[in-house]
């Protein structure tokens, strides 16, 4: 039977560092599946909660949650491999360190990682009120069919 880090690897990555792998030590994941509140769009996010407990990582996140920082979200994301095929961006998120719960005395973070997918720029934006017919640059750019670029103001 394989066991979820035979079949994922978690990655996140701290400010100013390159992506550092993770691991997470629970036994398993739990996926949901399901319609955004009444839209005919399927959203899959991960339904279980991560349990990080080394040490090492668990105070550099400590002192960023503790630190001005607190409110910064550090990129997630899962890869997964499916009979030697391995999908890089299986499932992609972001730790809000405020969303953490914090067990100081066993260096232990249980957090869930908020999804951002392809509607997640929709969802952020879209009941801001937008007036299409306002024009905010004063240039346009037009492409010729012979390949030339022409700046135009309006």
């Amino acid at each position: 039977m394989s066991t979820i880090k035979d079949t994922y690897r978690f990655y996140i990555t701290l400010p100013m560092q390159p992506e550092i792998e993770v691991f997470p030590s629970n036994d398993s994941l739990k996926w949901k599946q399901s319609p955004y509140k009444d839209e005919c769009f399927f959203r899959k996010e991960l339904d279980s909660e991560l349990i990080i407990d080394d040490r090492q990582l668990f105070k550099t996140l400590w002192t960023m949650q503790k630190d001005k920082c607190r409110c910064n979200v550090l990129p997630f994301r899962m890869s997964k491999n499916c009979c030697g095929v391995v999908d890089e961006d299986f499932y992609k998120g972001i730790f809000a360190l405020v969303d953490g719960e914090w067990n100081i005395d066993r260096c232990r973070l249980t957090i869930k990682p908020r999804l951002t997918d392809q509607y997640s720029c929709l969802l952020r934006s879209w009941e801001d009120e937008k007036n299409f017919l306002e024009i905010e640059d004063s240039n346009a750019c037009f492409i010729t069919y012979i390949g030339q670029q022409l700046h135009s103001p309006l």
